[in-house]
């Protein structure tokens, strides 16, 4: 049947920064972070 999947956002918290490297626009997280390979994530300090 037709129709939309995967318009659902998924909220994780108590995950840790490990590494910020700025020369690579990479963010080291440690935890699972959802979402497939390529996927767009958004992070937020927490309490916001």
């Amino acid at each position: 049947m037709p129709g939309q999947m995967g318009n659902s956002g998924v909220t994780v918290k108590n995950l840790r920064v490990v590494a910020v490297d700025a020369e690579n626009n990479e963010l080291w997280v440690r935890g699972g972070v959802p979402g497939g390979k390529g996927s767009v994530v958004k992070i937020r300090k927490a309490g916001e």
